[in-house]
């Protein structure tokens, strides 16, 4: 499950990461659902700055903070992808990776 974890945050987001983290008893899948947990609040903190940056201050100063804040979106959803496929090959190894960018929440 340690493993799996990584994957279902790509479809489950938070929810999936906090069930995992509730359930499990495995220590191993505690810290890999820990990390896990940690990025997805990093990520959904990051789209709310960018949607605030897009909308909250647009209005401001007109359209000059859309386009960042689309650019910001588009660049954590990649980022996203691509640190779950890697901490999922990490947790394959038997590591738990810990996501960059991600500070510890939990």
């Amino acid at each position: 499950m340690g493993t799996l974890v990584h994957l279902i945050v790509l479809v489950f987001g938070v929810v999936g990461a906090g069930i995992v983290v509730l359930l499990s008893k495995n220590e191993s899948t505690k810290v890999n659902a820990r990390n896990a947990l940690n990025w997805q609040l990093a990520v959904i903190g990051a789209i709310i700055v960018a949607i605030v940056m897009a909308f909250g201050l647009g209005e401001l100063v007109t359209d000059l903070f859309v386009f960042p804040a689309a650019l910001l979106i588009i660049i954590v959803g990649l980022l996203n992808f691509v640190f779950c496929l890697l901490a999922t090959y990490k947790a394959i190894r038997g590591e738990a990776w810990e996501y960059p960018f991600a500070p510890n929440f939990v």
